[in-house]
């Protein structure tokens, strides 16, 4: 049996559900490994199911639906070892952020509308892109969309350098950074200086030569879509989910 959690609310007011994914392999190794191995497509099923269940349970309706956290995953990988097998895939690492930038607002859906006849649209971002409408439904005028900055959803963005951990570092090797982007609540919640265990998806985007033209060079550039920090310190004996009110468990859960 899979053991409670409890839905924290940090302090943007999002609920938040973080869940130990050793706990999911004890209960079904098979949706473990389809956890680590399709997390972009499993994570926001998962988010949909918990939200059904907190609303037939308790038979009310948050303001902001419950976003689920996994952690602890097996697969904890070296920032060296890391290659391109782990490219979409659930990972664990563990460093020290050196860099945090400002945050940038990231455009989540893009709203258009007609110029003809004023009639609006909304599109949500899609791995990056956003598909303008080609043809209007009201007055079937092709290609007449324009996007309204001030009318679309944007969600905040933070780049977060982390550095490898000395104990992971060889001896007489300069020490490897990657690139981590965090969003949403996750933004702002480590600073730099913090030892960090960083659960997220690992990705790879193709550079272009030009940011005008289409070509892309077969050069890529990784990072990792944060999903999860938890913070340690070797002088305490807990580690928390980077909440300083984080319960305490006791060793042998």
């Amino acid at each position: 049996m899979v053991p409670n959690y409890c839905i924290s609310k940090l302090p943007c007011k999002i609920p938040i559900l973080n869940v130990n994914l050793a706990h999911i392999k004890n209960f079904s190794e098979p949706l473990y490994r389809k956890i680590i191995a399709y997390p972009a497509e499993v994570i926001p099923y998962l988010d949909m199911t918990t939200n059904e269940i907190y609303l037939e349970k308790f038979q009310r309706k948050l303001s902001s639906p419950i976003e689920l956290r996994p952690f602890n995953a097996d697969k904890t990988r070296n920032m060296r070892s890391l290659n391109p097998g782990d490219i979409d895939q659930l990972i664990t690492i563990t460093g020290m952020v050196t860099r945090t930038s400002m945050l940038i607002p990231e455009m989540r859906q893009g709203f258009f509308r007609c110029t003809q006849c004023q009639y609006g649209i909304e599109n949500e971002v899609d791995h990056g892109r956003i598909e303008e409408p080609s043809v209007c439904p009201n007055c079937s005028t092709t290609y007449s969309f324009s996007l309204l900055h001030n009318r679309s959803m944007y969600l905040d963005k933070q780049i977060i350098k982390l550095q490898e951990s000395p104990d992971d570092m060889p001896s007489g090797q300069t020490p490897h950074t990657v690139t981590v982007f965090a969003h949403g609540a996750l933004a702002e919640s480590v600073q730099p200086g913090d030892r960090v265990t960083l659960t997220g998806i690992f990705r790879a985007q193709a550079v272009r030569s030009n940011p005008k033209q289409r070509a892309l060079n077969s050069v890529y550039r990784s990072n990792i879509d944060a999903l999860h920090f938890r913070k340690t310190d070797k002088q305490r004996l807990h580690q928390d989910n980077g909440r300083k009110d984080a319960p305490r468990l006791p060793s042998d859960r």
